[in-house]
């Protein structure tokens, strides 16, 4: 198990430079309240905990101490929850009441994104706030198997049918937060979690490009079915959540082509669109959405660097139009690639 001055060298050898600082500080003006909260705009104004826990992973990797404690701040105050040891998901303004549901892949980010803070700033604090939320998400009601196979829930409630089968999300599987968290507890459900992301995406494929769905439906033969969120087949999709499973296996530096190869086959069907396709029909292979969002293109050239060594262009870059989500994607890839694949980053960028 490695020290906190351990952690602090390492986390010093490997400070990297994204992007531009002017990147990040037009993220923040956007995306950042004063009072350390990420707003999501398009749906009112919302924050949630996969948006905070965004936000500190990139102020830790600007190296921007004052705002990550804001945001670690306001988190503490806002999304802990009387109780219950999982974050609120989501915060609405202006709301009588916050509901108590949660999302393991907020708890996620934010404990990984603590756990780096800790080693860049030689933080006690950050390092015990981290293992709680490590201890959070390994919660015993957060795990169900199914077919000898011990699978991750998105939450406590409401993703387990009487039948005994599970309802779970591909891109809840964050595998570079998990080799992270293993670095720190050698013993806990890491190890196994990396490999049952790994195997559900090798299986969860559906469709002509064979694609992972935004959400599965497991049953406890090991049987699988691609679904909406709400549990049910019609209408089931590769979307808004599947588009980070090949960022989190970059970022991992687990790219094999062949789980890469359902990606590119997709984004080049439709290379020559200036927008990306985004949603795609898991029953007939239909594009659904594209989005001119830089965050999906830069997760499509990345990969497509990962396979090929061809960099990111230089004019790829925040725009007016990026929302939230879009800006958030193109901030962390380029996060990724500065710490896996620098060569992919457009010239003058990286280590």
């Amino acid at each position: 198990m490695l020290t906190l001055l351990m952690w602090s060298l390492w986390a010093k050898a490997l400070q990297v430079t994204p992007g531009p600082v002017s990147e990040w500080e037009q993220y923040k003006a956007r995306f950042i309240a004063p009072e350390g909260r990420s707003i999501d705009a398009l749906h009112g104004g919302r924050t949630t905990s996969e948006g905070q826990g965004y936000a500190m992973l990139l102020a830790e990797a600007y190296n921007d101490r004052i705002v990550f404690e804001r945001l670690w701040s306001w988190t503490q105050a806002n999304l802990t929850q009387d109780g219950e040891a999982m974050l609120r998901w989501r915060w609405i303004p202006n709301a009588p009441v916050q509901e108590r549901m949660h999302a393991t892949d907020g708890d996620i980010l934010i404990g990984w994104a603590l756990l780096r803070g800790a080693k860049r700033w030689s933080n006690q604090d950050y390092l015990a706030a981290a293992k709680a939320r490590m201890v959070a998400i390994q919660h015993p009601d957060l795990f169900r198997q199914a077919d000898g196979i011990t699978y991750w829930l998105p939450a406590k409630y409401a993703f387990e049918r009487d039948d005994g089968s599970i309802i779970v999300n591909p891109s809840y599987f964050v595998f570079p937060a998990f080799l992270a968290f293993r670095d720190v507890e050698l013993h806990g459900a890491w190890g196994l979690q990396i490999d049952t992301g790994l195997r559900l995406l090798e299986r969860a494929r559906f469709g002509a490009y064979q694609l992972p769905p935004d959400w599965v439906h497991i049953r406890a033969n090991g049987s699988m079915t691609a679904v909406r969120d709400n549990g049910q087949p019609d209408g089931a999709r590769h979307g808004y959540d599947a588009v980070r499973v090949p960022l989190h296996l970059l970022w991992a530096n687990f790219g094999d082509p062949k789980l890469l190869k359902p990606f590119r086959l997709m984004w080049a069907a439709e290379r020559t669109d200036p927008k990306v396709p985004v949603e795609v029909s898991l029953t007939d292979d239909r594009v659904l959405t594209k989005s001119l969002g830089t965050g999906f293109r830069a997760i499509e050239r990345a990969v497509d660097c990962a396979v090929t060594g061809a960099a990111l262009p230089s004019t790829l870059k925040l725009e007016p139009w990026d929302d939230y989500y879009s800006a958030s994607l193109y901030m962390l890839t380029k996060l990724a690639l500065s710490e896996r694949f620098p060569h992919c980053l457009p010239s003058g960028q990286g280590r």
